[in-house]
């Protein structure tokens, strides 16, 4: 039997470093099993297969890690005990499936599953039985609680969400000796009063069920708002109508209906798993017929019934298992008790369990870059990474990714994420995820930072660079305006002196004869933004005075003189 295309198989998350050198790895054949089960009876045929793609032209097959001497890829046996055990292949290219295990039993009952389990699998158990032995019922078990009886149904439907349970059957098989013994079963009739009540009917009308029955309750009255039902005084379900479908005992109770304009009476329920119960109305009221119901479950066989009232005898009979009380102005309420013979055939039950291994569908993916932004403007391209299981190579898969949690590409086929011109609001921490189309199975990566560095021209040195022209300009301008003050206000040479003080007058006996002198000082500074500013820039400020005293020169200031002097006209 040729199975599915199976593609590469590596043992870890593909790192996008490696992904020429994947391209080239050997693939790796994989063991399936016909029928697909871990766990066979004996005498069972059986088909082994080493699924290989391409096509090796040499097979070798091994149990235990002894050879089994042949070269085909198809090995096929009735199964004896000798046949269990661990199972792999090997072909001519190298490559080596992984160890596989097949369970050879004798015994009546075998629980099989399939021989590979993966996430988000629906699967079937099957409780199997030779044919030569004859069986009652088939009962499934999940962690010990009853979840499935039947006589003719041998197999269980499990949802890939309860695949991690451990399950167990249970068939019953026939002794051939019958048991018979007699059971008793009671009941209490009193009458409930007519009341201004919200009514409440049940289908059946019954007291007292068996577990595996079912029941609704439906709360009647005039379009109220809201109706809610409670079990010994906690709310259980909303809605008019409460089914109770395959009851068990913690069902039993007193229950109510509750509806926002009033309240029903109170009623007992009572869910037995006894043989025998005596089945009476919820509510029985004055004047009515009644009917009283001595019930057996279905796989005894009951002959007669004896029913007694507070421990009086009021009835017999061998084959009626009811009695009716006509309505009337007799008082029938009061502890009645039913007696009845029961047989069945013996039966010994065997039974066989199973813990599910539940493989990775795909393996939990890496993100990673196949180009790295390193400044604005470089492209970024990120890879969600993650490698299927050899034998679901055909599995459809849908990736999307996030920045800080939130979406930036919705689910796609595309495991790949493309940013243009990449610029610093572009970085943060991606991860991606991996699903399968019906969500049964999603795994997120591991978050990967990235760090996208502005233009190596600064703000700062911009910022810088322009001041200084800035200043410069401004420097010019000044003297500019200064050459133009001293030719507005040129005063004579006579006049100039005469108004001088003495040291200014020493000061100024080298100077030209041809103007006085002016001075200008310049002072710059680098200040940082204030710690709550929003700027992302140094700051950088001039201070200009201007006169015509020289300023006292001081160590720690840089100063510069500029005499300007006025041209004399020839």
């Amino acid at each position: 039997m040729d199975g599915a295309m199976y593609g590469l198989q590596l043992p870890f998350p593909i790192i996008l470093i490696s992904l020429i050198g994947q391209l080239g790895s050997a693939a790796r054949p994989v063991v399936t099993f016909n029928p697909d089960w871990n766990k066979i009876h004996i005498g069972q045929y059986i088909t082994m297969t080493c699924n290989m793609k391409p096509a090796a032209s040499l097979y070798y097959w091994y149990r235990n890690n002894n050879e089994l001497y042949t070269n085909h890829k198809v090995m096929a046996f009735y199964a004896g005990p000798e046949h269990s055990g661990n199972y792999k292949c090997r072909t001519s290219t190298g490559g080596t499936s992984e160890i596989v295990t097949l369970s050879v039993h004798n015994g009546p009952v075998i629980l099989q599953a399939p021989l590979y389990i993966y996430e988000g699998d629906n699967i079937s158990l099957q409780c199997y039985s030779p044919s030569e032995w004859v069986t009652k019922q088939t009962i499934f078990y999940r962690n010990n609680q009853t979840i499935q009886k039947s006589d003719t149904n041998n197999t269980l439907q499990l949802k890939y969400t309860d695949l991690k349970d451990t399950y167990k059957c249970a068939k019953q098989f026939p002794t051939g000796n019958t048991i018979s013994r007699t059971y008793s079963a009671e009941t209490t009739i009193s009458y409930t009063e007519n009341s201004r009540t919200v009514p409440v009917t049940f289908t059946p009308d019954l007291n007292k069920l068996f577990t595996g029955d079912n029941i609704t309750m439906t709360c009647h009255g005039e379009n109220y708002r809201t109706y809610q039902w409670f079990q010994n005084g906690t709310e259980v379900a909303e809605g008019q109508i409460y089914t109770i479908t395959s009851a068990q005992v913690g069902h039993s109770g007193i229950y109510q209906c509750r509806t926002s304009h009033a309240d029903s009476l109170q009623f007992s329920l009572e869910v037995s798993d006894g043989p025998l119960i005596l089945q009476a109305p919820i509510f029985v009221y004055w004047g009515r017929d009644i009917n009283i119901k001595c019930h057996s479950r279905p796989e005894y066989s009951a002959r007669g019934i004896t029913l007694y009232k507070n421990n009086d005898f009021i009835y017999g009979h061998l084959h009626d298992f009811s009695i009716s009380f006509h309505n009337g102005n007799i008082d029938y309420s009061g502890r009645y008790r039913c007696e009845q013979e029961l047989s069945r055939d013996e039966y010994i039950t065997h039974t066989d369990e199973v813990s599910l291994h539940v493989r990775d569908l795909f393996s939990k993916p890496n993100i990673t870059t196949m180009l790295y932004p390193k400044t604005e403007g470089d492209n970024m391209t990120l890879i969600c990474d993650t490698s299927l299981s050899p034998i679901r190579q055909g599995t459809e898969l849908q990736f999307a990714f996030y920045r800080d949690g939130r979406e930036v590409q919705k689910f796609s086929s595309s495991r790949q994420y493309e940013v243009k011109s990449a610029q610093p609001k572009d970085s943060g921490n991606y991860s991606c995820e991996v699903r399968t189309p019906t969500n049964s199975v999603i795994k997120r990566s591991e978050e990967f930072y990235i760090q996208i560095q502005g233009s190596s021209f600064d703000n700062a040195t911009l910022i810088r660079d322009t001041g200084l022209i800035i200043l410069a300009i401004l420097l010019i301008t000044i003297i500019v305006i200064i050459v133009v003050i001293k030719y507005r206000r040129k005063p004579s040479p006579t006049s100039t002196r005469a108004t001088m003080d003495p040291p200014d007058a020493e000061s100024s006996k080298g100077l030209s004869q041809e103007g006085d002198a002016y001075y200008a000082k310049v002072n710059f500074k680098n200040k940082e933004p204030a710690t709550n500013s929003n700027a992302d820039e140094d700051l950088c400020y001039a201070n200009l005075k201007t006169g015509q005293k020289a300023p006292s020169p001081r160590a720690t200031e840089n100063v510069v003189y500029s005499e300007i002097k006025a041209r004399t006209k020839t």
